[in-house]
């Protein structure tokens, strides 16, 4: 145990901060599939690619697709059913034959008129080997439904002279040809590098919208806990009988005895009742929770500020940081190196 009162603050505050953190990962992760995030952020940057038009890879944009694309699926199936006669659509273009290529086909669920309606069954990865084959079969294939002629560096040379409505994926195309230079095997590679580098802007996009949803995530956390750093600290710091118990619950938990299962450890840990002592929660019948003055209110705003901040970082920087400290502020005899003092 930490004889000293601010490592022992330290070690409390370090492992609210953890707990925080891993409700805020589950329902971030949650709320990340909810959306189809990824799926999304992948369709977007084949639109780019494809230059099929403009992609939606926030999460309000996702929402609102999907109850456009949603009430324009439900819209053409009822005149199918009123008329007997299917709705005329548009006819397919790059992305849609790709998107129903049997090589990508097999990659999400249900039909593509029904995945691009909902937009969340959509795949959310698409390996670029598979790519490079769907995409060159459907350039051979053309606009049409025959079949595709061998697949030989002069075959597609020819289909790419026939692309007539999509300018900007023909001038890659040729580009990507010329670079090549009659290697069949250098233009799949040279494809393949194409789609990696919009992937990877894919991958940018979606990584910002992961932070940003954390972001909210965690003020809604912080919000509805009332984590309060300031407060938190203050009630450690002043508490000479929960700051020692609940660092023994940690270390406990951080590195269990020989023998002991992280289950039970955790089982231990929720049975000894020390976080309904720590300053969390809306009880109005404490001052520390819900203070009275408007000068302490803005204390726990700058409190609220902080822990948000904190709990955004994730829960393995916390957990790496609660494990050094721990670590560095034993001796190699195991006693605190402020043993004595």
């Amino acid at each position: 145990m930490f004889n000293s009162a601010t490592l022992e603050t330290i070690v409390g505050l370090l492992f609210v901060f953890l707990l925080l953190s891993l409700i805020c990962s589950t329902l971030n992760e949650l709320a990340l599939n909810f959306l189809s995030l990824r799926a999304n952020n992948l369709d977007a940057g084949l639109r780019e690619l494809f230059d099929a038009g403009q992609g939606t890879n926030s999460a309000l944009g996702v929402l609102w697709k999907s109850s456009r694309n949603l009430k324009a699926s439900l819209c053409n199936r009822m005149r199918a059913d009123s008329t007997g006669q299917p709705v005329q659509s548009e006819p397919p273009g790059l992305l849609d034959n790709f998107y129903t290529h049997p090589l990508i086909f097999s990659l999400y669920q249900g039909s593509y008129d029904d995945a691009k309606a909902l937009t969340n069954n959509l795949p959310s990865y698409i390996p670029s080997n598979s790519f490079v084959m769907a995409f060159m079969d459907n350039v051979l294939k053309g606009t049409g439904d025959g079949q595709a002629p061998p697949m030989t560096f002069p075959n597609f040379k020819a289909a790419v002279d026939k692309i007539t409505d999509n300018d900007t994926v023909k001038g890659a195309l040729q580009v990507l040809m010329e670079d090549a230079a009659g290697d069949m095997d250098k233009l799949k590679v040279n494809i393949a590098g194409w789609y990696d580098s919009t992937m990877d802007r894919a991958s940018g996009w979606y990584k910002r919208q992961a932070q940003y949803t954390a972001l909210v995530m965690s003020l809604l956390i912080v919000v509805l806990t009332n984590a309060d750093t300031l407060g938190i600290c203050r009630s450690l710091s002043m508490d000479q009988s929960l700051r020692p118990a609940l660092n023994t619950q940690i270390q406990d938990l951080v590195k269990p005895a020989p023998g002991a299962t992280p289950e039970a450890q955790l089982a231990k840990f929720l049975d000894s009742g020390i976080m309904a002592k720590l300053p969390l929660g809306w009880n109005s019948d404490d001052p520390r929770l819900v203070p009275d003055a408007p000068r302490d209110w803005a204390t726990k705003a700058v409190g609220w500020l902080i822990t948000i901040l904190a709990v955004s970082l994730g829960a393995p920087f916390w957990f790496q940081v609660l494990q050094q400290v721990i670590r560095l502020s034993k001796k190699p005899d195991g006693q605190s190196p402020t043993a004595g003092s």
